[in-house]
């Protein structure tokens, strides 16, 4: 006896449905892939949105600068993303740092010659000079300076004073001084975990894309490595350039991110 051809609803759904959850996998597999490249392109990264009305900012071509807002809100964000930056900034504030690191190049302007310093033990003398210059080659040990003064405790492989090289051909030359009081400090590289500033005046330089003038704001960077430059005559100002992995800048209407 023959049977009438059953009907089977259910083979071509299932079907449909095993095709579309692979596409689905597919696509977050992909997603997850892009993003785990920081060095290259980034799907999240590339969105920019603006909102808020006719905001005005400077919008990168790599598509890294958002600016996010809501009418009526003084407040605004700023951020961009990305894994390193380069930063230039100059700005009326000095930080306040203490740690032990190395420094390939130092520069030391001073004019106070009452502050001891000692070289290899004994006391550098220094007389009838109106401002010295010392350059230290390969630094490393404890640094400490802000606004008032600095203070040192390592060995140097080199140390100028005034172009006169002071060198020891067996060992390096151990160095210490306490508060001295400069006018000039810069540092060719540093390696800054973190650098706060406290609120000031400035111009902060983004990728030689983004110009943001800095007005009664505070302002703090994350792994900074690069240029340092302070200068205490006339205005007190600080100078660098380099890169950062984050910088946040707090005052009362705007809050700046670059993560």
């Amino acid at each position: 006896m023959l049977h009438p051809h059953g009907h089977h609803p259910l083979k071509h759904p299932v079907r449909h449905y095993i095709v579309l959850a692979t596409l689905v996998i597919g696509g977050i597999f992909l997603l997850l892939l892009m993003n785990d490249n920081p060095g290259q392109f980034s799907l999240t990264s590339a969105v920019v949105g603006v909102a808020g009305g006719d905001s005005e900012g400077d919008l990168s071509e790599d598509g890294f600068f958002s600016i996010e807002g809501d009418e009526g809100v003084t407040e605004t964000t700023r951020t961009l993303s990305g894994n390193e930056v380069n930063v230039k900034l100059s700005f009326d504030q000095i930080p306040s740092i203490n740690k032990e690191t190395k420094i390939d190049e130092m520069t030391l302007r001073f004019t106070d010659l009452t502050t001891k310093i000692n070289i290899n033990d004994d006391k550098l003398e220094l007389n009838n000079i109106d401002e010295v210059d010392m350059v230290l080659t390969d630094f490393f040990g404890e640094i400490n300076f802000d606004d008032l003064g600095i203070s040192l405790d390592g060995t140097a492989k080199k140390i100028e004073v005034n172009n006169i090289a002071l060198a020891s051909s067996k060992e390096d030359l151990k160095i210490s001084l306490d508060g001295l009081d400069y006018t000039g400090l810069t540092f060719n590289e540093i390696d800054l975990k973190e650098l706060e500033l406290e609120t000031g005046n400035g111009i902060l330089e983004v990728t030689e894309k983004l110009s943001y003038t800095i007005e009664d704001e505070k302002l703090k960077i994350h792994t900074y490595l690069g240029s340092l430059e302070l200068i205490k005559e006339d205005e007190t100002s600080l100078n660098l350039e380099g890169y950062t992995k984050g910088i946040n800048i707090d005052g009362e209407g705007l809050t700046l991110q670059l993560n």
